[in-house]
């Protein structure tokens, strides 16, 4: 294989190649449907071989059953979000902090807004009769969530 003669910059990532040599990176990019992915190239010769792996950051999507119910709705709760304490959710006596991801579930009649820990078992719970309802609540709590929702499956 001919490698370059030559010194090239590439302007995405400042890298050099180098004659006779090649150069790897990799930078995280988004998918139009908000996954993020690990991407990667290599460029020889004034070729870019570019790849794309799915990889999850911070929490991986839920389960398709939270407790017995189907997850409608899901969005982990990071640094789009903003925890209002406009709500405040109690267990044992103790204030609990901010859910590290919110799932709405169907149930009979109506829906329940979850909040998990980082492994999707539920915290807190309120009940709602609609989906909007239960995503109003999630962003009367977490402001951000009405641009994070991601469809379950």
């Amino acid at each position: 294989m001919e490698y370059c003669r030559c010194i090239r910059r590439d302007s995405a990532c400042g890298n050099v190649v180098r004659a006779g040599g090649e150069v790897r990176f990799g930078w995280i990019g988004l998918r139009k449907d908000a996954v993020r992915v690990f991407c990667s190239a290599v460029i020889r010769c004034g070729q870019i071989s570019v790849s794309q792996q799915p990889k999850f950051f911070g929490m991986q999507p839920p389960p398709e059953r939270i407790g017995d119910l189907p997850v409608v709705f899901y969005t982990p709760i990071d640094a789009r979000h903003t925890p209002t304490s406009a709500t405040r959710h109690w267990s044992g006596g103790e204030l609990l902090g901010p859910a590290a991801g919110l799932a709405v579930c169907a149930a009979d009649g109506g829906f329940y807004l979850f909040g998990c820990d980082a492994d999707w078992e539920p915290v807190t719970d309120t009940w709602h009769d609609s989906v909007e309802d239960a995503k109003e609540q999630a962003e009367f709590e977490y402001v951000g969530t009405a641009t994070t929702w991601r469809p379950a499956g």
